[in-house]
């Protein structure tokens, strides 16, 4: 068996690459992809809604200048004195009045009005009354007066008043009420009355 030879490589030997660098290689790669598909999708999506948003205000744009115009379409053509102003506010003018008469005559028995202060769309009125039914029918004749679009009771206080020298006490109730005012009625019924 001496004759048996020896057994001899001469092959280099081969060594395998570490596989991971490979894979970190591709991780990059596709990260890099991935990078670049998420930007270029948030650029269109960002450049779309840039577009929308443009579209949006040139309409806006559009609808204010259209408001713009039908308001100076609205204003009275011919007013260009302090006379002539006058004239156009005092043709205007709702006359409350008128209003005061209807909301005296909606009053109750043994009821009447202390305090009255007048706005523009309101009026904010103080109301005695001898009961608390008696406000609620007054704040029912609100409600059905043509003159009225909207009333509400804000506050209700009691107050007791001395009959005679014998302390005999009688309870009163104070209403603060709001009322909200139709001017389209009250007006026609004032040019009525004229």
């Amino acid at each position: 068996m001496k004759d048996r030879l020896p057994e001899v490589n001469l092959l280099p030997q081969y060594e395998r690459q570490r596989s991971s660098s490979i894979v970190v290689f591709f991780l990059l790669i596709t990260l890099i992809v991935v990078s670049y598909l998420f930007i270029g999708v948030n650029y269109f999506v960002a450049k779309t809604n840039l577009q929308k948003l443009e579209t949006y205000e040139q309409s806006l744009n559009e609808d204010i200048e259209a408001l713009e115009s039908k308001l100076t379409g609205q204003s009275p053509e011919g007013i260009t004195t302090l006379k002539d102003a006058i004239s156009f506010v005092e043709g205007h003018r709702i006359p409350t009045s008128t209003f005061n008469i209807e909301l005296n005559s909606l009053l109750p028995k043994h009821s009447y009005l202390s305090k009255y202060e007048y706005t523009d769309q309101e009026v904010k009125i103080i109301t005695e009354f001898e009961t608390l039914d008696a406000i609620a029918e007054y704040t029912n004749k609100l409600m059905t007066s043509n003159f009225v679009s909207d009333s509400k009771v804000n506050k209700i206080e009691t107050t007791k008043l001395l009959e005679n020298l014998e302390k005999d006490e009688k309870t009163r109730y104070e209403a603060n009420f709001t009322v909200t005012i139709d001017k389209r009625e009250l007006k026609g019924a004032s040019e009525e009355d004229e």
